[in-house]
């Protein structure tokens, strides 16, 4: 009897202690539940912002060139380098009668010259921008089927991505360069014809085909609708061998005509260029064409004209609202309302949306009772929420 006795003891025991962690499980349980509850919540102060928008599209630069010819049909010795400021009567190039495919070995050839030289001459050769370059050329020498880049030009890079500036071999690849350009202008035909420059300028050997149809000319009286028909018509020809840029030139770019009311000529603007700030007068603003578009053209420093097509943005508009997380944000037929919290509890605010950006909506400032205003702290949770809930 004793041991049964203790036998029920040791039960009871047992069967309290489960009790207690059961109870303890239960407890902790409750615990991380209200602080995971507590955590979930988060007031978000209605704030007013101002949100401006913008209008983006491309934009064409006309410049005054010179295009420059040549009638050899070989190799190219190239005096200067793309994108040179030059004077008139100075050397731009060479030229020697020979095969076509010359030609394009030449060219790639001398574009690795002028690569390594500005290597060469630089204090910190190893920046990203040179690799950039570096692959630019590549490209083009591979789409001309006569790619150059040897082992030696292989461990040039590899070095110069360790940091390593060996200015030796840069100039041994320099030497090996210009003896495979001389070996192939010696076994060109006939006399050799130099260029000089006709006039002061910026000497590019690049050119795009809109150099005798993006002219300065060309802007009299030309609408968004003719700009197009103009950018279908480049011109292409063999002997087109370079071009000397002017420092006049102008940004033109289409916009709708109600936009354009807002430009007066003569006035200066604030835009972005290719993301870059720019303030730049107004020059000239076109009929409205059938598509209901406007030219605007711009005076644009040289600085800025290498490139004939540009991203040009512009201020055209702003708002002024509430700043609304879209995750507190819900809806019922074509009313938008959120929650804020008013003494400890949800509370219902409507609002207009006036627009979108980035997780967030902007919200029409109040004209009324019941809606969102400046100073509402705004509920933000995943948790069910309705009209006057405790907000714990």
């Amino acid at each position: 009897m004793p041991e049964d006795g203790a036998k029920k003891s040791y039960r009871l025991a047992l069967q309290i202690t489960a009790i207690v962690l059961l109870l303890a499980v239960l407890a902790g349980i409750l615990v991380s539940e209200h602080w995971r509850m507590a955590s979930d919540l988060t007031l978000v102060r209605a704030e007013s912002v101002t949100v401006e928008e913008r209008f983006t599209a491309a934009g064409y630069v006309f410049r005054a060139e010179t295009v420059l010819k040549s009638e050899k049909s070989g190799v190219l010795r190239y005096a200067q380098r793309s994108g040179t400021q030059v004077a008139a009567g100075d050397l731009l190039f060479t030229a020697w009668d020979g095969e076509r495919d010359d030609r394009i070995v030449g060219d790639i050839l001398g574009a690795e010259l002028d690569f390594w030289r500005e290597l060469a001459a630089a204090e910190e050769p190893w920046q990203e921008a040179y690799f950039e370059a570096y692959e630019s050329l590549m490209a083009a020498c591979t789409a001309n089927g006569a790619e150059n880049l040897t082992e030696e030009a292989r461990a040039l890079l590899a070095a110069l991505e360790r940091k390593e500036a060996d200015k030796d071999a840069m100039a041994l690849r320099i030497a090996a360069l210009e003896r495979e350009l001389d070996a192939l202008i010696a076994v060109s035909d006939g006399a050799p014809a130099s260029m000089y420059a006709p006039t002061d300028g910026m000497f590019y050997r690049e050119l795009d085909g809109f150099e005798e149809v993006l002219t300065l000319s060309a802007l009299e009286g030309l609408t968004p609708a003719a700009l197009q028909a103009l950018l279908a018509t480049p011109t292409a020809d063999a002997s087109r061998v370079g071009k000397l840029v002017a420092d006049e030139a102008t940004l033109a770019v289409a916009v709708p005509s109600e936009m354009a009311e807002a430009f007066a000529i003569g006035q200066a603007y604030s835009l972005l260029f290719n993301d870059e700030s720019l303030t730049l007068p107004l020059t000239g603003r076109s009929a409205v064409d059938e598509a209901g578009e406007v030219l605007l053209s711009f005076a644009l420093p040289a600085l800025y004209a290498g490139s004939r097509r540009v991203s040009v943005s512009f201020p055209s508009g702003s708002h002024t609202g509430i700043r609304v997380p879209m995750a507190a944000v819900e809806r019922e037929g074509e009313e938008w309302f959120v929650y804020v919290a008013v003494e400890g509890k949800a509370t219902r605010r409507s609002f207009v949306p006036v627009l979108y950006r980035d997780g967030h909506c902007l919200a029409a400032m109040p004209t009324g009772e019941g809606e969102l205003s400046v100073g509402d702290d705004i509920v933000l949770t995943s948790r069910r929420i309705y009209e006057g809930k405790v907000l714990k």
